[in-house]
């Protein structure tokens, strides 16, 4: 009986054993599961080398997109074509209008009265159309001076009539100096002296002086294609200047 109680409990022992056994074999391999989680290490460098990397490409094209649209729009429509055409395109095309797109040319030439001079006698260079500018030239400024002198003895030392008639006294000097240079022979003194028309008013007077200019300036303008001489081309143009910048406006402010 105690021989049989002690076997029962050796074969107890045993099966218990045998029980445990397993236990102690798997326990080794729960370490193993959590070094298998370690693999979002890997899935955490994932999203660091692809979501910086991808966001920094598309954002350096997003802006070198938008860089071309603003340089061809600045090019094309806000800065080009705006300035150049309203801003200095018709602005400077204004300008010259006060000078001489403003004159009728409908106004006829002051009358020649020293035009036939005899030149058999001229030996000099200039041709019969450069001589005949010459005396076309003289006789207006000639007849100027006698027109404004001729108000002058009207109604006393007026502007704008004082200063430019001290003007035509110059503009006449300039040509006469031309005649000398290429001996062409003078005419005979003033033929407008005492043939000068006459005013009721000074302001009546101011409307004949702006008329006269227009004349002068318009005369210059044909004078120019009658020679190609640098001396003469040049007073011309002076005396054309004068006319047309300083006597022509001084006029339209008095008539």
């Amino acid at each position: 009986m105690r021989r049989a109680l002690i076997m029962t409990s050796l074969a107890l022992g045993l099966a218990l054993s045998a029980c445990t056994a397993p236990v102690s074999t798997t326990a080794p391999t729960v370490p193993s599961t959590p070094v298998a989680l370690a693999t979002p290490v890997a899935l955490a460098t994932s999203p660091q080398v692809a979501t910086p990397v991808a966001l920094a490409t598309s954002q350096q094209v997003v802006p070198a997109t938008q860089g071309t649209g603003m340089g061809q729009g600045n090019q094309g429509t806000g800065m080009g074509q705006g300035n150049q055409g309203t801003g200095m395109g018709q602005g400077n095309q204004g300008q010259p209008i006060t000078a001489t797109t403003v004159l009728p040319a409908n106004l006829p030439e002051t009358p020649c009265r020293m035009c036939e001079p005899d030149l058999s006698q001229y030996r000099g260079p200039l041709t019969t159309t450069e001589i005949d500018g010459l005396l076309l030239a003289l006789n207006d400024e000639y007849h100027a001076w006698a027109v404004y002198q001729q108000v002058s003895t009207d109604f006393g030392a007026v502007r704008p009539f004082d200063n430019i008639i001290a003007s035509e006294v110059t503009h006449i000097t300039r040509l006469e100096t031309l005649f000398t240079t290429y001996g062409v022979p003078l005419p005979a003194p003033n033929p407008w002296v005492g043939q000068a028309p006459r005013f009721a008013s000074v302001s009546a007077a101011c409307t004949g002086g702006v008329d006269a200019e227009i004349v002068n300036v318009n005369l210059y303008t044909r004078l120019m294609d009658s020679t190609a001489r640098a001396d003469i081309l040049l007073v011309y143009q002076q005396l054309q200047a004068a006319s047309r910048d300083s006597h022509l406006p001084a006029f339209q402010r008095c008539a």
